[in-house]
């Protein structure tokens, strides 16, 4: 029997008015109000704010229950979780420059990662990156460079933070296959040719690689059912919707 696993990517932009502030801090619970305010700008506390306060909406859409009822719990390296386990609900945040993403899916590992693009030194893509992806990334010209590596970034994040473990593992003990092009909106299927952690190795790990905007590249990492059917739905939502 095929199965099918469905991941929602929400999509949205860390700008809003101030009454729209004020209105998504009454989400907040009590301990996300106080680390708010220990950020020293405004605009940083204003993008937590949209941040905590859309991850509570969305999910508390999926749960059927109030933003303020929307409980967490972390792992053992810290990723947040539904302390509802039997919900049957993973999740996984990531944002950048103006630009966030919550991928939502049921039971199973996932990961989401997003960056602008941007200039980076040599040095950082020798660090990141394996021989292999180095040298496929250092063979293009450097407009096509910047936007290789980040794709290749992004799905080492996006693995990483599906495992749970982060920037804990080396990004030296598996290597992704990525393309170095892709289209605007679309989804690419990506690869993960070597993983050396056994106890991930034999996991259906799928990877795939979009370009969100023109300045933002993003990849999604999950390990859904063997021979399950994916399908996966990319959702924007407007700086004024469930406000």
């Amino acid at each position: 029997m095929v199965t099918e696993t469905k991941i929602d990517l929400w999509f949205w932009h860390l700008d809003a008015t101030v009454g729209d502030i004020a209105r998504w801090r009454k989400h907040l619970a009590s301990d996300e109000l106080e680390r708010m305010s220990r950020f020293m700008f405004s605009k940083d506390q204003e993008r937590y704010t949209i941040c905590k306060s859309r991850v509570r909406r969305i999910l508390g859409w999926y749960l059927g229950i109030s933003p303020r009822d929307v409980m967490f719990a972390t792992t053992g390296r810290d990723k947040p979780v539904l302390a509802d386990r039997a919900a049957g609900i993973a999740f996984n945040l990531t944002h950048t420059d103006r630009l966030a993403c919550l991928a939502v899916t049921r039971g199973e590992a996932v990961g989401v990662d997003l960056e602008r693009v941007r200039e980076v030194k040599d040095d950082f893509i020798a660090y990141a990156l394996n021989p292999d992806e180095h040298a496929r990334v250092l063979s293009l010209d450097p407009d096509a460079r910047r936007h290789a590596f980040f794709r290749y970034w992004t799905a080492k994040e996006a693995y990483l933070k599906a495992t749970g473990t982060g920037l804990w593992q080396s990004l030296k003990t598996f290597d992704v296959e990525v393309p170095v092009i892709s289209t605007l909106g679309e989804l690419t299927r990506g690869a993960l040719p070597r993983v050396d952690d056994p106890s991930e190795r034999d996991r259906n790990w799928h990877l795939y690689t979009f370009q969100a905007t023109p300045a933002h590249i993003g990849a999604l990492a999950l390990a859904p059912p063997t021979n399950a059917e994916i399908r996966i739905c990319s959702r924007w939502i407007s700086s004024q919707a469930w406000v």
